[in-house]
């Protein structure tokens, strides 16, 4: 594995596998009606060029269950 192969799995080990309140990042919280802030991460780009991107989702599940009710 190269370097940049490296950095890529020890982000996703420290900040995304398992970490779905924010902890890691630093931003988890509670809010009294909305409850828990939830992170999902959507799409992963690792390309030959050298970018890696990271496409994170950040909801409340609350919100997200008015919004379904909604539509």
């Amino acid at each position: 594995m190269d370097e940049r192969a490296g950095k890529f799995v020890s982000f996703t080990s420290i900040y995304l596998h398992g970490q779905h309140f924010g902890e890691a990042f630093g931003i988890a919280g509670i809010h009294e009606e909305m409850g828990p802030l939830m992170l999902n991460t959507g799409v992963i780009r690792y390309d030959a060029e050298g970018d890696i991107t990271f496409g994170i989702n950040i909801y409340s599940n609350r919100l997200a269950r008015l919004i379904a009710i909604r539509t």
